[in-house]
């Protein structure tokens, strides 16, 4: 991947991660999309960037994120948000930790 590219996706990164922080996104969608150019940088499989994927495996197959969730019923909304709920309050903390380092990380990426 050539400098320009590395630098787009590094931008991209610490939009996802800055959006998050700054509570413009939820945690799920966030985290997916960051997660989604953290891989395309080659820097998913780093060790402080680890609480990311975690988190994205730990939500069930089940529970209907973005758009999906307008195909759903109220009941099973609540039902499914109340799970989303407890692990989203589980990794909020490591999460936003993370998204300040890749913040860091990609700022020292951009400025090269």
């Amino acid at each position: 991947m050539d400098i320009d590219r590395i630098k787009y996706r590094a931008n991209k990164a610490r939009l996802w991660a800055t959006k998050i922080v700054t509570l413009e996104v939820g945690l799920s969608v966030g985290v997916s999309r960051l997660l989604h150019n953290l891989q395309l940088l080659e820097l998913n499989h780093d060790e402080k960037f680890r609480v990311l994927g975690d988190f994205l495996n730990k939500i069930p197959v089940d529970t209907p994120l973005g758009d999906l969730r307008l195909l759903c019923d109220e009941k099973f909304l609540k039902s499914s948000d109340y799970e989303l709920m407890k692990i989203e309050l589980e990794f909020r903390q490591l999460i936003m930790i993370s998204c300040l380092e890749i913040i860091r990380e990609m700022d020292s990426i951009m400025h090269r």
